[in-house]
C-alpha cells in the first residue's frame, strides 16, 4: 500500500455546532465537539441546550443530536450553582 495516502487526503473539517438556551435566542458558536465538551463539563450547556449545525433542518435539544449526546451525556457536570459566569470558560483541546 501507499504509506503517504493519508497525507494526501483532504483534512476533514470538524463539525461546527451552534448553541443557544432556546430556539430563536442569541446563538453562540461555531463550536467543535471538543469545545462543547468543555462547555458541558463547566455547566454552561445541558441536555436541554438547543443545537444546530449545517445540514440540520431545525434546532434540536442536545440530547436529540446523536453526535453531541454520545460525546457528552456520559460526562460529569458540576451542580448548577458551581457553573462559572458565561464568558469565563477555557478551551482545552482534548
Amino acid at each position: 500500500g501507499n504509506l503517504f495516502r493519508s497525507a494526501m487526503e483532504p483534512a476533514v473539517e470538524p463539525v461546527a455546532f451552534y448553541y443557544t438556551a432556546q430556539a430563536g435566542g442569541g446563538a453562540s458558536g461555531p463550536c467543535s465537539i471538543a469545545q462543547l465538551r468543555v462547555l458541558w463539563q463547566s455547566g454552561h450547556i445541558s441536555r436541554e441546550t438547543m443545537l444546530w449545525r449545517e445540514s440540520m433542518p431545525a434546532w434540536l435539544r442536545l440530547e436529540e443530536v446523536p453526535e453531541a449526546s454520545s460525546a457528552l451525556l456520559s460526562l460529569a457536570q458540576p451542580p448548577p450553582a458551581a457553573a462559572a459566569p458565561v464568558g469565563e470558560w477555557y478551551y482545552v483541546d482534548a
